[in-house]
């Protein structure tokens, strides 16, 4: 054990080795159910059997009556396999075994409303002022987050530091991490009701955005605070739509110093030619004063993949079947004034949702989620496929959602220096099934980098919790996704080997090699890592999940890239 980690006595173990495997085909994960929100149907958010807003979903969804055909598989969930999540103090909720940096007592009842940091200006735009009268003071740790520990989500500040943003029953609670992991002043702040966010978005000045939907409201909310914790002038701010954060956390962004992110609707009719609802989708941006605009609205039928790049432009995957199966696929690349020249991109077979490389063209992998070959393809910004995909690949592409619903690939991982990874994690979330982890790296010319692939015979770690009754259906769960570090330096994070120990962190470098100091594990039978970002300084920051007496803890730990620990945070406690 390093001494770093011995000093402390945590409950991390580090030199865990990784054997080569054979790999099990697990059952075809299929595409997110949808479920209803105010007059729309819209696709479940990461992941749906974690949040806590399903919290607030059940009362909702009991005063609009039943729900359609196609949303009865959510309200069996929500009526037999979520009710857990509301079982008061008997819900799992978190303590950790690792300490927090910075003990406080139990959370505290929200204090009046937080002033803003200047008075705020009226807005022309054709979205609604909010009041700010639901920020209000929190601490730490959290005590009500239940479920919703998994789903911890953190962005790393330019100056070392951390945002962190934990949904409660209560709301979101939103703290600002020195980098020493203490609170800095003026934080946490709790977003009542506000019971689903996104990821905390940082700007260059120590300001941060964030975007929040509630069940109950076909409005969403943007907020931003300074570093010291203050509503900026003319935040927060209403607009209209719902928001998508299902798929894989790349949303909101910022540009320059303005907030995009791409909102979306429902029909609440079918369409009677495809048998299937028809939406919009959008982009949102608002300045940094607190102006709202609002972009042509782009049809689709459902259920695309939703996507914001890097350069704030939207994406909408969409699907076209032929005799029962997905045929081809088409890419729509939109901005305010609505769908760009030379998009749609039509690719025959299915592809993943894209991935946004540094040059700023589009990759995609092309194929199965259940059996091999894949390949991967690459689009300019223009729309037009380029040479330099891969040829095919002798693994499966598999999905990051393992449930009820699609059919289509996993999306590829990028490295800076143009590497690109593809994860076939056949075995899926059941435990000793004889599944297995390989990855390949492909270079910028589409060719297999020498040393990869990589195997493994543990998983990957998934995220949510699905009862054990095979009369219950309905229950999906999302895969881990993978940080990658300059280098390159790709990080995994691997399911429990078997039953008495616990999730591991890996790192393997350009050469398909584990990095010397890795694994990093967690001895605790039952404890997971949930969650992995590296941030500007090469720090990796990850939430270890373990199970406590009364619940579940999540501990946030800042890792060195040789891992030594820089230091551990319990931001949730039963």
């Amino acid at each position: 054990m390093r001494s770093s980690l011995s000093r402390i006595g945590t409950t991390i173990v580090v030199g865990l080795r990784v054997g080569a495997c054979t790999m099990a085909t697990r059952p075809a994960p299929m595409p997110p159910t949808h479920r209803r929100r105010g007059k729309a149907l819209v696709p479940p958010r990461r992941p749906s059997l974690s949040r806590a807003a399903i919290w607030a979903a059940i009362p909702a969804l009991g005063g609009r009556g039943s729900c359609s055909a196609r949303v009865s598989i959510v309200c069996a969930v929500l009526a037999a396999g979520l009710l857990t999540a509301c079982a008061g103090p008997n819900a799992p909720t978190a303590s950790g075994s690792l300490a927090p940096s910075s003990p406080s007592a139990d959370a505290a009842t929200p204090t009046p409303a937080l002033s803003s940091a200047s008075p705020g200006a009226a807005s022309d735009a054709p979205a609604s002022r909010a009041p700010d009268n639901d920020v209000a003071r929190a601490s730490l740790p959290v005590r009500d987050a239940g479920e919703a520990v998994q789903d911890i989500q953190l962005a790393a500040t330019l100056d070392g530091g951390l945002y962190v943003s934990i949904a409660a029953r209560a709301g979101t609670v939103l703290a600002n991490l020195e980098p020493d992991g203490r609170a800095r002043a003026g934080w946490p702040l709790m977003l009542a009701g506000w019971t689903y966010c996104t990821r905390p978005v940082p700007v260059a000045d120590g300001s941060v955005r964030v975007v929040c939907a509630r069940f109950d409201s076909s409005l969403s909310r943007a907020f931003a605070f300074d570093a010291d914790g203050r509503l900026l002038a003319g935040w927060p701010v209403d607009f209209p739509g719902d928001i998508v954060d299902w798929a894989y956390r790349e949303q909101p962004r910022v540009i320059g110093d303005r907030l995009a992110i791409v909102a979306h609707a429902y029909s609440d009719q079918t369409d009677p030619a495809t048998g299937r609802q028809p939406g919009e989708a959008w982009l949102v941006e608002v300045t940094v004063d607190g102006k709202v605009s609002t972009g042509m609205r782009v049809a689709f039928t459902c259920c695309p993949n939703l996507s914001l790049s890097p350069a704030g432009v939207g994406y909408v995957t969409a699907y076209q079947s032929s005799a029962g199966e997905i045929a081809a696929t088409e890419i729509s690349a939109f901005g305010v004034d609505g769908v760009r020249a030379g998009w749609p991109a039509r690719i025959d077979g299915i592809a993943s949702a894209p991935a946004f490389g540094p040059d700023g063209r589009i990759h995609v992998v092309v194929g199965s989620p259940e059996r091999s070959p894949i390949r991967t393809r690459i689009l300019d910004q223009d729309g037009r496929v380029q040479p330099d995909g891969s040829d095919e690949l002798p693994i499966a592409s598999s999905s990051e959602w393992d449930g009820a619903g699609a059919d289509y690939p996993g999306r590829p991982f990028l490295a800076d220096d143009g590497l690109t990874y593809v994860i076939d994690e056949r075995g899926g979330h059941v435990v000793n099934t004889g599944g297995g982890t390989t990855v390949f790296a492909v270079d910028s010319v589409g060719s297999v980098v020498p040393g990869w692939p990589y195997r493994a015979q543990m998983g990957l770690e998934y995220l949510g919790r699905c009862s054990t009754d095979p009369e219950e259906t309905g229950c999906g769960l999302w895969r881990t996704s993978p940080a990658v570090a300059p280098g390159p330096i790709l990080y995994l994070l691997h399911a429990a080997a078997d039953p008495s120990s616990g999730g591991s962190i890996l790192a393997l470098d350009r050469g398909g090699r584990v990095v010397d100091g890795w694994p990093v594990g967690l001895r605790r039978p039952g404890a997971t890592f949930a969650s992995i970002i590296v941030g500007p300084d090469a720090t990796i920051y990850a939430v270890a999940v373990e199970p406590e007496a009364g619940g579940r803890s999540g501990t946030i730990l800042a890792l060195e890239p040789d891992s030594t620990v820089r230091y551990r945070t319990t931001v949730v406690q039963p």
